[in-house]
Protein backbone atom coordinates (compact mmCIF):
# COMPACT_ATOMS: atom_id res chain seq x y z
CA UNK A 1 0.00 0.00 0.00
CA UNK A 2 2.81 2.65 0.76
CA UNK A 3 3.51 1.68 -3.05
CA UNK A 4 0.51 2.38 -4.06
CA UNK A 5 0.14 5.41 -2.87
CA UNK A 6 3.72 7.17 -2.29
CA UNK A 7 3.18 7.67 1.64
CA UNK A 8 5.79 7.67 4.36
CA UNK A 9 6.19 4.15 6.00
CA UNK A 10 5.52 5.84 9.13
CA UNK A 11 2.10 5.97 8.05
CA UNK A 12 -0.69 4.06 9.93
CA UNK A 13 -1.97 0.75 8.30
CA UNK A 14 -5.58 1.98 8.94
CA UNK A 15 -4.98 5.00 7.05
CA UNK A 16 -3.49 3.14 3.72
CA UNK A 17 -6.31 0.59 3.77
CA UNK A 18 -9.06 3.46 3.23
CA UNK A 19 -6.88 5.64 0.95
CA UNK A 20 -6.10 2.85 -1.21
CA UNK A 21 -9.70 1.60 -0.75
CA UNK A 22 -8.55 -2.01 0.13
CA UNK A 23 -10.03 -3.85 3.29
CA UNK A 24 -7.97 -5.36 5.88
CA UNK A 25 -6.17 -8.95 4.28
CA UNK A 26 -8.39 -10.95 7.05
CA UNK A 27 -11.71 -9.29 5.04
CA UNK A 28 -10.63 -10.07 2.09
CA UNK A 29 -9.65 -13.52 2.93
CA UNK A 30 -13.07 -13.51 4.84
CA UNK A 31 -15.02 -12.28 1.60
CA UNK A 32 -13.24 -14.92 -0.99
CA UNK A 33 -13.75 -18.05 1.38
CA UNK A 34 -17.38 -16.64 1.56
CA UNK A 35 -17.86 -16.31 -2.20
CA UNK A 36 -15.85 -19.84 -3.06
CA UNK A 37 -18.44 -21.39 -0.69
CA UNK A 38 -21.21 -19.32 -2.22
CA UNK A 39 -20.04 -20.86 -6.03
CA UNK A 40 -19.87 -24.42 -5.04
CA UNK A 41 -23.61 -24.55 -3.18
CA UNK A 42 -24.93 -22.84 -6.72
CA UNK A 43 -23.22 -25.63 -8.56
CA UNK A 44 -25.34 -28.07 -10.36
CA UNK A 45 -27.66 -30.76 -8.22
CA UNK A 46 -25.70 -33.92 -10.11
CA UNK A 47 -22.26 -32.38 -8.67
CA UNK A 48 -20.17 -34.62 -6.37
CA UNK A 49 -19.58 -31.03 -3.87
CA UNK A 50 -23.40 -31.12 -3.23
CA UNK A 51 -22.71 -34.43 -0.81
CA UNK A 52 -19.93 -32.98 1.19
CA UNK A 53 -21.95 -29.44 1.72
CA UNK A 54 -25.38 -31.43 3.03
CA UNK A 55 -22.88 -33.16 5.01
CA UNK A 56 -21.19 -29.99 6.42
CA UNK A 57 -24.37 -28.97 6.96
CA UNK A 58 -25.62 -31.52 8.92
CA UNK A 59 -22.60 -31.70 11.15
CA UNK A 60 -21.72 -28.12 11.59
CA UNK A 61 -23.12 -27.94 15.37
CA UNK A 62 -21.94 -31.31 16.31
CA UNK A 63 -19.53 -31.38 19.34
CA UNK A 64 -15.48 -32.61 17.08
CA UNK A 65 -12.75 -32.46 18.13
CA UNK A 66 -11.93 -30.67 14.48
CA UNK A 67 -13.98 -29.02 12.27
CA UNK A 68 -13.71 -29.36 8.33
CA UNK A 69 -13.66 -25.85 6.27
CA UNK A 70 -16.86 -26.19 5.20
CA UNK A 71 -18.30 -27.03 8.50
CA UNK A 72 -16.48 -24.28 10.20
CA UNK A 73 -18.17 -21.35 7.84
CA UNK A 74 -21.68 -22.77 8.06
CA UNK A 75 -21.67 -22.39 11.77
CA UNK A 76 -19.71 -18.84 11.57
CA UNK A 77 -21.66 -17.58 9.14
CA UNK A 78 -25.75 -18.84 9.58
CA UNK A 79 -26.79 -16.60 6.92
CA UNK A 80 -24.50 -19.37 4.22
CA UNK A 81 -26.68 -22.35 5.70
CA UNK A 82 -29.73 -20.90 3.59
CA UNK A 83 -30.70 -22.41 0.12
CA UNK A 84 -29.71 -20.56 -2.91
CA UNK A 85 -30.01 -21.29 -7.01
CA UNK A 86 -28.19 -24.20 -8.73
CA UNK A 87 -27.00 -23.63 -12.03
CA UNK A 88 -26.31 -26.38 -14.31
CA UNK A 89 -24.18 -26.38 -17.21
CA UNK A 90 -26.99 -25.93 -19.82
CA UNK A 91 -30.96 -25.64 -20.13
CA UNK A 92 -31.11 -26.33 -23.64
CA UNK A 93 -28.66 -27.76 -26.55
CA UNK A 94 -26.64 -25.79 -28.44
CA UNK A 95 -28.49 -26.50 -31.47
CA UNK A 96 -31.49 -25.30 -29.80
CA UNK A 97 -33.40 -22.37 -31.18
CA UNK A 98 -36.02 -20.31 -29.56
CA UNK A 99 -40.09 -20.75 -30.32
CA UNK A 100 -40.58 -16.79 -29.61
CA UNK A 101 -39.50 -14.31 -31.77
CA UNK A 102 -37.43 -11.29 -30.16
CA UNK A 103 -37.57 -8.01 -31.35
CA UNK A 104 -34.83 -5.50 -29.91
CA UNK A 105 -34.49 -1.91 -32.15
CA UNK A 106 -31.02 -0.59 -31.86
CA UNK A 107 -32.32 2.85 -30.78
CA UNK A 108 -34.99 3.96 -27.72
CA UNK A 109 -36.52 6.00 -30.41
CA UNK A 110 -36.90 3.43 -33.11
CA UNK A 111 -38.35 1.19 -30.37
CA UNK A 112 -40.94 3.53 -29.27
CA UNK A 113 -41.76 4.74 -33.24
CA UNK A 114 -41.77 0.82 -33.98
CA UNK A 115 -44.40 0.07 -30.65
CA UNK A 116 -46.62 3.45 -31.60
CA UNK A 117 -46.85 2.21 -35.48
CA UNK A 118 -47.90 -1.59 -34.16
CA UNK A 119 -50.29 -0.40 -31.76
CA UNK A 120 -52.30 1.58 -34.33
CA UNK A 121 -52.77 -0.98 -36.47
CA UNK A 122 -54.00 -3.94 -33.58
CA UNK A 123 -57.04 -5.60 -33.79
CA UNK A 124 -59.02 -8.20 -31.98
CA UNK A 125 -56.46 -10.72 -33.24
CA UNK A 126 -53.41 -9.43 -31.37
CA UNK A 127 -53.02 -9.22 -27.69
CA UNK A 128 -50.83 -6.86 -26.25
CA UNK A 129 -49.26 -7.52 -22.87
CA UNK A 130 -46.56 -5.02 -21.34
CA UNK A 131 -44.32 -5.94 -18.35
CA UNK A 132 -41.97 -4.53 -15.73
CA UNK A 133 -39.94 -5.48 -12.53
CA UNK A 134 -39.35 -2.83 -9.75
CA UNK A 135 -37.51 -2.65 -6.29
CA UNK A 136 -39.13 -0.27 -3.98
CA UNK A 137 -38.74 -0.13 -0.17
CA UNK A 138 -36.13 -2.75 -0.18
CA UNK A 139 -38.52 -5.50 -1.39
CA UNK A 140 -38.69 -6.68 -5.81
CA UNK A 141 -41.93 -7.31 -7.28
CA UNK A 142 -42.90 -7.69 -10.75
CA UNK A 143 -46.62 -7.12 -13.05
CA UNK A 144 -48.00 -8.43 -16.40
CA UNK A 145 -50.47 -5.62 -17.66
CA UNK A 146 -52.90 -6.65 -20.78
CA UNK A 147 -54.08 -3.66 -22.38
CA UNK A 148 -56.85 -5.93 -24.44
CA UNK A 149 -58.57 -7.30 -21.13
CA UNK A 150 -57.59 -4.63 -18.18
CA UNK A 151 -56.04 -7.88 -15.96
CA UNK A 152 -53.43 -7.19 -14.03
CA UNK A 153 -51.25 -9.85 -12.85
CA UNK A 154 -48.92 -9.37 -9.63
CA UNK A 155 -45.97 -11.49 -8.28
CA UNK A 156 -43.97 -10.30 -4.85
CA UNK A 157 -40.45 -11.76 -4.59
CA UNK A 158 -39.21 -10.81 -1.49
CA UNK A 159 -36.05 -8.89 -0.14
CA UNK A 160 -33.82 -6.91 -2.36
CA UNK A 161 -31.19 -9.16 -0.57
CA UNK A 162 -32.64 -12.21 -2.34
CA UNK A 163 -33.56 -11.24 -5.46
CA UNK A 164 -33.01 -8.12 -7.71
CA UNK A 165 -34.99 -5.71 -10.42
CA UNK A 166 -33.68 -7.84 -13.23
CA UNK A 167 -34.88 -11.28 -11.78
CA UNK A 168 -38.59 -9.38 -11.63
CA UNK A 169 -38.04 -8.06 -15.27
CA UNK A 170 -38.17 -11.96 -15.86
CA UNK A 171 -40.46 -13.20 -13.30
CA UNK A 172 -43.14 -10.66 -14.76
CA UNK A 173 -42.46 -11.72 -18.64
CA UNK A 174 -43.59 -15.50 -17.34
CA UNK A 175 -46.19 -14.10 -15.81
CA UNK A 176 -47.20 -12.63 -19.42
CA UNK A 177 -46.75 -16.11 -21.22
CA UNK A 178 -49.22 -17.82 -18.60
CA UNK A 179 -51.99 -14.67 -19.28
CA UNK A 180 -51.99 -16.77 -23.22
CA UNK A 181 -54.02 -19.30 -21.85
CA UNK A 182 -57.16 -17.23 -21.93
CA UNK A 183 -56.39 -15.92 -25.71
CA UNK A 184 -56.49 -19.26 -27.45
CA UNK A 185 -58.56 -17.21 -30.73
CA UNK A 186 -55.35 -14.91 -30.65
CA UNK A 187 -53.27 -15.32 -34.26
CA UNK A 188 -50.46 -12.86 -32.49
CA UNK A 189 -49.59 -12.51 -29.39
CA UNK A 190 -47.02 -9.21 -28.42
CA UNK A 191 -45.56 -9.26 -25.01
CA UNK A 192 -43.60 -5.97 -24.60
CA UNK A 193 -40.40 -5.52 -21.73
CA UNK A 194 -38.31 -2.69 -20.92
CA UNK A 195 -35.59 -4.47 -20.10
CA UNK A 196 -32.65 -5.69 -23.21
CA UNK A 197 -30.96 -7.89 -20.42
CA UNK A 198 -34.01 -10.34 -19.96
CA UNK A 199 -35.25 -10.43 -23.91
CA UNK A 200 -31.24 -11.21 -24.75
CA UNK A 201 -31.56 -14.14 -21.43
CA UNK A 202 -34.74 -16.09 -23.15
CA UNK A 203 -32.98 -15.59 -26.74
CA UNK A 204 -29.99 -16.74 -25.68
CA UNK A 205 -29.70 -18.88 -22.31
CA UNK A 206 -26.78 -18.90 -20.67
CA UNK A 207 -25.04 -20.68 -17.72
CA UNK A 208 -25.95 -17.91 -15.47
CA UNK A 209 -27.92 -16.78 -12.27
CA UNK A 210 -31.83 -16.74 -12.79
CA UNK A 211 -31.69 -20.03 -14.62
CA UNK A 212 -34.28 -21.30 -13.40
CA UNK A 213 -36.89 -18.67 -14.18
CA UNK A 214 -35.40 -18.34 -17.30
CA UNK A 215 -35.94 -21.96 -17.86
CA UNK A 216 -39.63 -21.87 -16.83
CA UNK A 217 -40.14 -19.25 -19.23
CA UNK A 218 -38.60 -21.39 -22.24
CA UNK A 219 -41.22 -24.31 -20.57
CA UNK A 220 -43.93 -22.03 -20.40
CA UNK A 221 -43.94 -20.79 -24.43
CA UNK A 222 -42.90 -24.20 -25.23
CA UNK A 223 -46.11 -25.13 -24.01
CA UNK A 224 -48.53 -22.46 -25.22
CA UNK A 225 -46.91 -22.95 -28.60
CA UNK A 226 -47.65 -26.91 -28.79
CA UNK A 227 -51.04 -26.25 -27.72
CA UNK A 228 -52.30 -23.45 -30.01
CA UNK A 229 -50.07 -23.85 -33.18
CA UNK A 230 -52.00 -20.65 -34.89
CA UNK A 231 -50.53 -18.58 -32.16
CA UNK A 232 -47.13 -16.10 -33.02
CA UNK A 233 -45.57 -15.37 -29.97
CA UNK A 234 -43.40 -12.00 -30.05
CA UNK A 235 -41.12 -10.77 -27.02
CA UNK A 236 -40.67 -7.04 -28.11
CA UNK A 237 -37.95 -4.80 -26.05
CA UNK A 238 -39.29 -1.07 -25.63
CA UNK A 239 -38.06 2.10 -23.57
CA UNK A 240 -38.63 2.04 -20.14
CA UNK A 241 -40.33 5.80 -18.91
CA UNK A 242 -40.77 6.91 -22.76
CA UNK A 243 -44.51 8.00 -22.25
CA UNK A 244 -45.69 3.98 -23.37
CA UNK A 245 -48.99 4.08 -21.38
CA UNK A 246 -48.95 0.36 -20.91
CA UNK A 247 -45.08 0.41 -19.83
CA UNK A 248 -46.23 3.16 -17.52
CA UNK A 249 -49.29 1.10 -16.26
CA UNK A 250 -47.06 -1.66 -15.56
CA UNK A 251 -44.58 -0.42 -13.83
CA UNK A 252 -46.87 1.27 -11.31
CA UNK A 253 -48.72 -2.16 -10.93
CA UNK A 254 -44.97 -4.02 -10.19
CA UNK A 255 -44.62 -1.55 -7.48
CA UNK A 256 -47.86 -2.25 -5.95
CA UNK A 257 -46.30 -6.11 -6.08
CA UNK A 258 -43.47 -5.29 -4.55
CA UNK A 259 -45.47 -3.45 -1.48
CA UNK A 260 -48.10 -6.04 -1.11
CA UNK A 261 -47.40 -9.52 -0.25
CA UNK A 262 -51.10 -10.45 -0.55
CA UNK A 263 -52.15 -9.40 -4.53
CA UNK A 264 -49.85 -12.82 -4.89
CA UNK A 265 -49.19 -16.53 -4.03
CA UNK A 266 -45.80 -17.36 -3.22
CA UNK A 267 -43.52 -18.48 -5.47
CA UNK A 268 -41.30 -21.31 -6.36
CA UNK A 269 -37.75 -19.54 -6.25
CA UNK A 270 -34.67 -19.91 -4.01
CA UNK A 271 -32.54 -16.98 -3.37
CA UNK A 272 -30.17 -15.93 -6.52
CA UNK A 273 -26.14 -16.49 -5.91
CA UNK A 274 -25.78 -12.82 -7.32
CA UNK A 275 -27.92 -11.83 -4.64
CA UNK A 276 -25.50 -14.04 -1.84
CA UNK A 277 -22.73 -12.41 -3.30
CA UNK A 278 -23.84 -8.95 -2.76
CA UNK A 279 -24.83 -9.57 0.73
CA UNK A 280 -21.21 -10.58 1.65
CA UNK A 281 -19.86 -8.08 -0.02
CA UNK A 282 -21.86 -5.65 1.55
CA UNK A 283 -21.62 -6.83 4.82
CA UNK A 284 -17.64 -7.21 4.76
CA UNK A 285 -18.12 -3.31 3.70
CA UNK A 286 -20.07 -2.68 6.61
CA UNK A 287 -17.64 -4.87 8.95
CA UNK A 288 -14.79 -2.45 7.47
CA UNK A 289 -16.45 0.68 8.70
CA UNK A 290 -17.30 -0.50 11.92
CA UNK A 291 -13.52 -1.39 12.37
CA UNK A 292 -12.70 2.09 11.28
CA UNK A 293 -14.94 3.83 13.40
CA UNK A 294 -14.49 2.20 16.71
CA UNK A 295 -10.12 1.89 16.14
CA UNK A 296 -9.82 5.88 17.12
CA UNK A 297 -5.98 5.13 18.03
CA UNK A 298 -4.55 5.48 14.45
CA UNK A 299 -4.54 7.46 11.75
CA UNK A 300 -6.14 10.77 13.53
CA UNK A 301 -5.36 13.31 10.93
CA UNK A 302 -7.11 11.61 8.32
CA UNK A 303 -10.67 10.78 10.23
CA UNK A 304 -10.26 14.37 11.10
CA UNK A 305 -10.52 14.78 7.04
CA UNK A 306 -12.85 12.55 6.31
CA UNK A 307 -15.31 13.32 8.89
CA UNK A 308 -16.27 16.49 6.37
CA UNK A 309 -19.31 16.53 4.33
CA UNK A 310 -18.27 16.62 0.57
CA UNK A 311 -14.64 14.41 1.47
CA UNK A 312 -14.08 11.50 -0.54
CA UNK A 313 -11.55 8.96 0.26
CA UNK A 314 -9.78 5.52 -1.36
CA UNK A 315 -10.36 5.52 -5.60
CA UNK A 316 -13.03 8.35 -5.86
CA UNK A 317 -10.47 10.70 -4.72
CA UNK A 318 -7.49 9.61 -6.55
CA UNK A 319 -8.63 8.89 -9.53
CA UNK A 320 -9.60 12.27 -10.18
CA UNK A 321 -5.56 13.10 -10.07
CA UNK A 322 -3.56 11.99 -13.15
CA UNK A 323 0.22 12.84 -11.50
CA UNK A 324 1.57 10.09 -9.33
CA UNK A 325 3.59 12.46 -7.60
CA UNK A 326 0.54 15.09 -7.45
CA UNK A 327 -1.51 11.79 -5.92
CA UNK A 328 1.41 10.85 -3.36
CA UNK A 329 1.69 14.34 -2.03
CA UNK A 330 -2.21 14.47 -1.12
CA UNK A 331 -1.87 10.96 0.56
CA UNK A 332 1.23 12.55 2.52
CA UNK A 333 -1.15 15.46 3.40
CA UNK A 334 -4.25 13.92 4.26
CA UNK A 335 -2.59 11.25 6.74
CA UNK A 336 -0.17 13.84 8.55
CA UNK A 337 2.48 12.08 7.67
CA UNK A 338 4.53 14.31 5.20
CA UNK A 339 7.79 16.52 4.91
CA UNK A 340 6.46 19.42 7.50
CA UNK A 341 8.86 19.92 10.72
CA UNK A 342 6.14 19.22 12.83
CA UNK A 343 6.37 15.39 11.28
CA UNK A 344 9.78 15.71 10.53
CA UNK A 345 10.57 16.80 14.10
CA UNK A 346 8.99 13.80 15.81
CA UNK A 347 11.71 11.89 14.59
CA UNK A 348 14.57 13.66 14.74
CA UNK A 349 15.12 15.03 11.27
CA UNK A 350 14.94 18.74 12.09
CA UNK A 351 15.31 20.08 15.22
CA UNK A 352 12.57 21.98 15.69
CA UNK A 353 8.73 21.59 14.86
CA UNK A 354 8.08 24.91 13.74
CA UNK A 355 7.76 26.93 10.78
CA UNK A 356 10.25 29.29 9.51
CA UNK A 357 7.71 32.19 9.11
CA UNK A 358 7.86 31.97 13.04
CA UNK A 359 4.23 31.99 13.42
CA UNK A 360 3.56 28.40 14.82
CA UNK A 361 4.49 24.98 14.44
CA UNK A 362 4.60 23.73 10.75
CA UNK A 363 1.50 21.53 10.73
CA UNK A 364 -0.80 20.48 7.83
CA UNK A 365 -3.17 23.51 8.65
CA UNK A 366 -0.67 26.30 9.19
CA UNK A 367 0.83 25.37 5.73
CA UNK A 368 -2.43 25.33 3.80
CA UNK A 369 -4.34 28.18 5.44
CA UNK A 370 -1.95 30.49 8.12
CA UNK A 371 1.82 30.22 6.87
CA UNK A 372 2.72 34.19 5.89
CA UNK A 373 5.75 33.00 3.09
CA UNK A 374 2.69 31.85 1.05
CA UNK A 375 0.60 34.70 1.17
CA UNK A 376 0.13 35.49 -2.43
CA UNK A 377 -0.08 31.65 -2.92
CA UNK A 378 -3.03 31.38 -1.05
CA UNK A 379 -4.48 34.42 -2.36
CA UNK A 380 -4.81 32.58 -5.42
CA UNK A 381 -6.03 29.52 -3.99
CA UNK A 382 -8.86 31.30 -1.69
CA UNK A 383 -9.79 33.39 -5.26
CA UNK A 384 -10.58 30.02 -6.78
CA UNK A 385 -12.24 27.78 -4.59
CA UNK A 386 -13.73 30.56 -2.42
CA UNK A 387 -13.71 32.43 1.04
CA UNK A 388 -15.87 29.86 2.87
CA UNK A 389 -13.95 26.49 1.38
CA UNK A 390 -10.90 27.53 2.35
CA UNK A 391 -11.07 24.39 4.98
CA UNK A 392 -8.67 21.78 5.59
CA UNK A 393 -11.28 18.67 5.07
CA UNK A 394 -12.51 20.58 1.50
CA UNK A 395 -9.30 21.57 0.31
CA UNK A 396 -7.66 18.00 0.67
CA UNK A 397 -10.93 15.89 0.64
CA UNK A 398 -13.43 17.11 -2.11
CA UNK A 399 -12.78 16.20 -5.62
CA UNK A 400 -13.32 19.14 -7.32
CA UNK A 401 -10.92 21.12 -4.82
CA UNK A 402 -8.04 18.66 -5.43
CA UNK A 403 -6.64 20.32 -8.56
CA UNK A 404 -6.23 23.99 -6.63
CA UNK A 405 -4.89 22.01 -3.63
CA UNK A 406 -2.29 20.76 -6.16
CA UNK A 407 -1.47 23.97 -8.06
CA UNK A 408 -1.42 25.67 -4.19
CA UNK A 409 1.45 22.72 -3.48
CA UNK A 410 3.39 23.36 -7.11
CA UNK A 411 3.62 27.41 -6.35
CA UNK A 412 5.08 27.32 -2.92
CA UNK A 413 7.45 24.58 -4.13
CA UNK A 414 7.44 23.08 0.02
CA UNK A 415 7.20 19.81 -0.49
CA UNK A 416 9.56 19.56 -3.06
CA UNK A 417 12.43 19.22 -0.76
Amino acid sequence: MKAILGCYRTTATAAMEVETGLPPPWIRLQTKALLATTRMQSLSTRHPIQEWLANALRTRTAVISHQSNLENILQQFPHMCGRIETIETHIRPPWWTPTVKIKIETTKSNAKDQHDITQMHSDTTMVTIYTDGSGIENTIGAAAYNSATKSVSHQYLGSETQFNVYTAELTAVHLAIKQLWNHCECLIARIYSDSQAAVRAIDHPQRQSRQTIIKDILESIDEVANEYTHMRIEIVWIPGHAAIEGNERADIEAKKAATDPTLSQPHKYKPLKSARARYIKAAAKEQWQAIWRENTKTAAALRRITKGKYVKTGPTLYNEIANRNAAAKIAQLRTGHCGLNQYLHRFGIQNTPYCKCGYGKETVHHYLLECRNYREQRKKLRKEVGTGKMRVERLLGDPKMIKHTLEYIKATDRLET
